[in-house]
Formats: structure tokens, C-alpha cells, sequence
């Protein structure tokens, strides 16, 4: 037996031949042939084995015959044992070779690498289905690592194990990419613009929290830029981001407006005014200025001999409640200390000095002097603010007379000569007007007039207008504001305004003999299509208001304005008629010129934070806006001369007759209220014999009514009606 090297195919074969003859050793079978598959077969494909060699034959080799068994070129993995029959024509000899055919050929696994992405923004983690392509040439009998995976964002390497039927191993790396694709919200970035108020240095940090944002893998980073220093005065963009850790972010703007600490309360809208019929001016008034700071001086509450009140309005008040003085005094006294005796300009600022005046001090001198204009005494405050409001309560007045608020709120008489105690008002803010100025035209020949600063109460000509106030406050901060003022040849529109929120809603409104009871309006409501003819009598009109919406009994504030001069505003001196806060239904008595107002409009405000001023939103309340005509006793006789109702009988019982023969041929409507207003009856009908109506009284009780005949084309008519059930009457006239 001897070896003999093959190569085949590039690999080394070896043939191993074992001679199964006893005769002469003619043949030898080869070394073993070792190799392996055909890529992608599970065998050995067209593969030579040699036959086996021939040793010494002395016969002649060309007549040599090889056969084996099993015959062909394929072998499968495994061990081939090949049997051989070698003839020569003479001798024939057998020998064996084996072919050993081995599977190293791994499994294919793929792809290598798999994205997914997060499919719900509430969620983090993405659905990862690992289920590669697997093959093999042989086949295979385990695979391990496949299935379904939660997977956070990221970047992950999964092995994927597989094992063939001839016991190779493939470990395949799936290269696996989760995306976020859902960026951050902000929750509360602001939609409108916000305010600061700026320090010494000139700047102001931002003024609230830092927006807040949600993502649905964590919390996000906020970051904002601001400038070094901070935010200068005027109007500043401030962009807050919110990035996630996946590269993800947004963006929110806020607008903030950096003031210099001085705010004022003024006209937030245009006031605007008509020309009557050949007038070349009009009348322009607004409520005086008031302005707040936050100048760090004004912070100073400490004067010798004096309470500290409170700061209103940037206005500091000291009650004087250890020295009692004079009037002249007083004022003197006051403005040692830069300031004056108080000036009180609207209902809540006289409430706010009221309760000032405790047990030990029920009254105080205030800035209000006789001033004699026209022949008649009237009264001015000693700053030149307008009297725009008055709680006076006195009859006489002459160049003596002196002022005190007491202790319930009204401005009563006192003598110079009394010691007094003494509220006094110290400004944190100085106002100045400085607009317009009216400059008249003068002709060629002439020279130029001066110009006319116009001002609140002043006769103001044809034109529009900017009105300019520039304040300053003790610390030197400045700041302006203006509004404009339109005198105009037509009459003007009323300025809009509204409720923002109907959670708080106007119920019932009555004034005099005006009742009013509805449900939400969602802000706003306009009834002036109704011109309701009152007669104003003594000028005591009886209000009664009632909020709808105020279960918890949260404080509101109501304010009523009447446009007294039918100029299209509520902002002229005096027209702000009613103002009070108030967690409960209001019942007052108001006292009103008796004079005659044709078609006025009224405007009923109220608001769940704070006062509001006749134009612009209101947050939480609802505005109604009412016209009617009030009329002194004399206009209102003449007015209803061709009216006549008579009530029959009156007190009534049960029943009550109406004649309303100037009605014939009219729908009628009949309403019976009490004296707060409240609704009892109501009746509608154009049938009645002979022009008589009879109201069926059994619903009311004992008391005092009012009968309300209204038609359409006529003057509302109202009687009173006196029921008693403990008498009997007859229906007679």
C-alpha cells in the first residue's frame, strides 16, 4: 500500500486503496478523499476520485478496465465507501476507497440591520418584531433570539443564533435603529403678550415661570435665551426650547412688554363725541388718571404722627389719627411731606378711605374746596382733578365751607376753625397732560393765537385728537400714554364690549321702572331696541342688581355707566352713575339731576376680578346695555296726556279691571310687578269688550304693585295697584 497526493478543485484529496487481492499486487486503492460541499448544496457536486493505481501488470495496461460502485460524481455529506474492480482482461482484482464529504457551510441570516419607529405619542416604546430571513444548504434545527420586543428609542445590537442540521453555528448581529419621531409640547406657553417691570438698571427679568412641556419619552430640557442684563424696556420676543434626548425639540415665543414700574389707568378706547345741530364744539370729560409704581421709594411707610393706609393707585395715603389741625393746617403740614390733602375720585376709592376711619377717628379733612364759578358755589379738589365723583352731603355751601369724610362713607360741612384729624395723599407717580394742543387759525392779518392745551371738561372744537399724559415717578422713571378723543360732525358708535367668560352672568337689572330678568347673554347683550318712558319724579331711582352664575358667593364689582349727554361714551364727567362691590344681590337707592334725558343709553357692568371700565373685554362677568328716556315729573305729564288707564278697584281683592279703551284694536301686554321688581303677572291680548280688561288676582299676596301697559307705538303706562284680600270690593268705577 503506498499514498498518492491528488489535487482537486483546489483542495487536497487523498485516496486510500486497500488491495483485496491475494495474487500479485497488481493494484493499490488511493488515500481517502476528504472534502467539502458545493456552495449552497448539501453534497460534494461533479467530484473526480481517481481510480486505483496499477503495480506491475504484466498484461497489457491499455485493455485495463476500472469499475466501482456506487457509480457518479455527487456524493452527499457523510463518509462514501467506493468499491473497485480493476481488470485487465486476464486478472481482475477488488480494492476500496472511501470519500469523505464535510458541511462547514454556515446558515445565512439577514438583513443585518432594521428600523423602526415609535408609533403612539403617548408611548416610548416601539414594537420590534425580529424575524430575519434564515437559510441554510443543509437545513437548519434551532434558531434563537427571534420574537417580539418592546424597545425604547436607540440603537441596539441583537444576536440572532442559528444552528444547521450538521451542527454549524451562525451568530448573526441584527443591527437594530429604534426612531422617535414624536417632539415635545409645551402645556402653557402664553399666547398673549406678558409685562415686566423693569429695575434701576433699566432691564427686567422674565416675570413668571418658565413654560412647562411634555414628551412621551421623559421630560424634556427647557432652555431660553436672554440677553445678559436682561430684557430692556419696551417689547422683548423670549424663545423657551424644549429638546428631548432624541433630538426632537419645539419652540415657544412669548411677547413681553417691559415697562419702566409706572402703569396707568386710562381710556382704553377712542372718546368719542357728535356736534349737535349748529354747535361748533362739545363738552369732552374722562375720569381723572390714576398710576401705579413700583419705584422702590414709594415703598417708604413711615411718616411721624401718621397710619400708614395703603397705596392706591400709586398713591400713598397717611391718616393723621395723633395730631388734629386745621384745614389750612393740615394742607400745609401735607405738603412738607410732598404731598396734599386726599383727593378722591371714584366710589372705590372712597370706600378704601373709609374703613380708614376706625372707632378712634370717625372723620377727616380731605382736598375738597368751594370754588364759585358762575354765580354759584361748587366745589373743586385742591390738585385740579376733575370732580368726576361725589359722596357730598350737605345743603349749604358758601366760601367757609370745608370738607370731612366721616366714618359712613359721605363728604360732610366743617369750619375751618375746627382741629381735625386728616387724610393725606402722597403721589408716587406725578401726572402731567401735555396733548393736545389746539392752535386756532389765524388770519393773514392777524397774528397767531397760542395754543390751547385742551383738557377733561373743556369745550372741545370739531377734530380728532391724541391726548398725552407723561407721569413720573419718584424714583425718575418716565413713561407716556395717550388715547385718542374724536369730536365728530355725526353721532358716534358706542364701543364694544363684552364678558370673556360667561361663568358669571347679569340675572336681573332694574332700574326704576325698568326690569330687566334674563339668563346668560355669553357676555354680552343688547336690549336698546326697547325705549322704555320714565317719569324720574325726585330723582331717586330705585336699582336693584343680581348676578346669575355666584353660588360661592364670590365679591363681584358692578358698575353702571349712562351716557348723560347722548355723546356715543360713557367716559364724560359724572356718567359712571353706580359702582360697588358686592357678594350678594344689590338693592340701592340711586339720586339722579332731575332733568329729562331722551333715549339715554345705559351700560351695566359687572366682573368677577375687579372694576371694569365701559369699553374693552371683561374676563369673568357679562355687559347689558338698556336705553330709555327719563322725564321730570312735568315732561311726563305732558308726555302721557293722551294715555288714560284707570284701575278699578283700587285696592283690589281677588280681581282687578282694567279700561283700556284708548288701546282698541291693539295687542296689549299687562304686567304686575312688586316694589323690588320682581315679576307676578303677565298678560297679553288685543280681546277685550268694550275696552276692558279683568286681571285675575288669586296668585298675589297682600302688598304694593306696580301695573306696566305697554303696546307697540306707544308710551309704556305705569299705575299702582293696592291688593288687600282681607276686604271686599266691588267692580264698579
Amino acid at each position: 500500500m503506498f499514498n498518492h497526493l491528488l489535487k482537486f478543485c483546489g483542495l487536497i484529496v487523498s485516496l486510500l486503496f486497500l488491495s483485496n487481492s491475494v495474487l500479485a499486487q497488481n493494484i493499490e486503492c488511493r488515500q481517502p478523499v476528504s472534502t467539502v460541499v458545493t456552495p449552497g448544496e448539501c453534497a460534494a457536486l461533479d467530484l473526480e476520485v481517481l481510480p486505483p493505481f496499477t503495480l506491475n501488470d504484466v498484461y497489457d495496461l491499455d485493455n485495463t478496465v476500472f469499475t466501482r460502485i456506487p457509480a457518479g460524481n455527487d456524493f452527499p455529506v457523510g463518509t462514501t465507501t467506493l468499491m473497485w474492480t480493476v481488470s485487465d482482461g486476464v486478472n481482475t482484482e477488488m480494492c476500496e476507497s472511501i470519500v469523505i464529504i464535510e458541511d462547514d457551510e454556515l446558515p445565512v441570516v439577514g438583513p443585518c440591520t432594521t428600523e423602526f419607529a415609535l408609533t403612539n405619542e403617548d408611548d416610548c416604546l416601539a414594537d420590534v418584531v425580529i424575524d430575519p430571513v434564515i437559510s441554510d444548504n443543509c437545513g437548519v434545527v434551532s434558531v434563537t433570539g427571534l420574537g417580539n420586543f418592546s424597545m425604547a428609542p436607540g440603537l441596539y445590537e441583537h444576536p440572532v443564533t442559528v444552528t444547521d442540521v450538521n451542527g454549524n453555528v451562525k451568530v448573526h448581529i441584527i443591527t437594530i435603529q429604534v426612531h422617535d419621531d414624536f417632539g415635545p409640547e409645551f402645556t402653557n406657553c402664553p399666547e398673549e403678550p406678558i409685562s415686566a417691570i423693569a429695575g434701576p438698571n433699566g432691564t427686567a427679568s422674565y416675570p413668571q415661570a418658565a413654560p412647562t412641556a411634555t414628551d412621551n419619552c421623559g421630560a424634556p430640557t427647557i432652555t431660553s435665551f436672554i440677553p445678559e442684563g436682561g430684557l430692556p424696556i419696551g417689547e422683548n420676543t423670549v424663545a423657551f426650547t424644549a429638546n428631548d434626548e432624541y433630538g426632537n425639540w419645539v419652540e415657544c415665543e412669548v411677547t413681553v412688554n417691559v415697562s419702566n414700574g409706572i402703569t396707568a389707568q386710562h381710556p382704553e378706547s377712542a372718546i368719542e363725541s357728535s356736534l349737535g345741530e349748529d354747535e361748533t364744539s362739545q363738552i369732552v370729560s374722562w375720569n381723572a388718571l390714576n398710576a401705579s409704581t413700583f419705584c422702590e421709594l414709594c415703598e417708604t411707610t413711615t411718616l411721624e404722627g401718621f397710619r400708614y393706609v395703603g397705596t392706591y393707585w400709586g398713591h400713598q395715603y397717611f391718616l393723621a389719627n395723633e395730631v388734629s389741625l386745621t384745614r389750612e393746617d393740615a394742607q400745609l403740614l401735607a405738603e412738607g411731606y410732598d404731598a396734599h390733602l386726599a383727593v378722591i375720585n371714584d366710589a372705590a376709592e372712597n370706600a378704601y378711605l373709609t374703613e380708614a376711619l376706625d372707632e378712634d377717628v370717625r372723620s377727616a379733612w380731605i382736598g375738597l374746596m368751594p370754588e364759585y364759578q358762575n354765580e354759584t358755589w361748587t366745589f373743586a379738589w385742591d390738585n385740579g382733578d376733575a370732580t368726576a365723583f361725589s359722596a357730598l352731603n350737605i345743603d349749604e355751601v358758601n366760601e367757609n365751607t370745608r370738607i370731612i369724610l366721616t366714618g359712613d362713607g359721605t363728604w360732610e360741612a366743617a369750619t375751618d376753625e375746627e382741629d381735625k384729624y386728616f387724610l393725606i395723599e402722597r403721589p408716587c407717580v406725578n401726572i402731567t397732560q401735555t396733548g393736545p394742543i389746539y392752535q386756532e387759525e389765524a388770519e393773514e392779518d392777524e397774528l397767531a393765537v397760542p395754543g390751547v392745551l385742551l383738557r377733561s371738561g373743556d369745550a372741545w372744537p370739531q377734530g380728532d385728537y391724541e391726548v398725552t399724559y407723561e407721569m413720573t415717578d419718584m424714583c425718575g422713571n418716565e413713561s407716556t400714554i395717550d388715547f385718542p378723543v374724536v369730536v365728530g360732525g355725526e353721532t358716534a358708535e358706542y364701543c364694544t364690549s363684552a364678558g370673556t367668560d360667561n361663568g358669571i352672568w347679569i340675572e336681573k337689572v332694574v332700574f326704576h321702572d325698568l326690569v330687566s330678568e334674563t339668563e346668560s347673554n355669553d357676555g354680552y347683550a343688547d336690549y336698546t331696541e326697547e325705549n322704555l318712558t320714565m317719569n324720574i319724579g325726585d330723582g331717586v331711582i330705585m336699582l336693584n342688581l343680581k348676578a346669575g352664575g355666584n353660588e360661592a358667593e364670590n365679591m363681584l364689582y358692578w358698575r353702571v355707566y349712562l351716557d348723560r349727554n347722548n355723546d356715543g361714551d360713557f367716559f364724560d364727567a359724572s356718567e359712571m352713575i353706580f359702582e360697588m362691590a358686592s357678594a350678594s344681590e344689590i338693592q340701592e337707592n340711586l339720586t339722579l339731576p332731575v332733568a329729562s334725558l331722551d333715549e339715554a343709553r345705559m351700560r351695566v357692568v359687572v366682573s368677577r376680578y375687579g372694576f371694569s371700565e365701559p369699553c374693552g373685554d371683561t374676563y369673568v362677568g357679562e355687559i347689558e346695555d338698556y336705553k330709555f328716556t327719563l322725564l321730570t315729573p312735568e315732561d311726563y305729564e305732558r308726555e302721557m296726556l293722551d294715555v288714560e288707564v284707570a284701575v278699578y278697584p283700587n285696592p283690589a281683592n281677588s280681581n282687578v279691571n282694567l279700561d283700556l279703551t284708548n288701546y282698541d284694536e291693539q295687542n296689549v301686554t299687562v304686567q304686575i310687578f312688586d316694589n323690588l321688581g320682581k315679576l307676578h303677572l303677565s298678560q297679553v291680548t288685543d280681546n277685550f269688550l268694550d275696552g276692558q280688561m279683568n286681571l285675575d288676582l288669586t296668585s298675589l299676596s297682600n302688598g304694593f304693585y306696580y301695573i306696566l301697559i305697554s303696546a307697540e307705538g306707544r308710551n309704556n303706562v305705569i299705575t299702582s295697584l293696592v291688593v288687600n284680600k282681607s276686604a271686599s270690593w266691588t267692580s264698579q268705577k
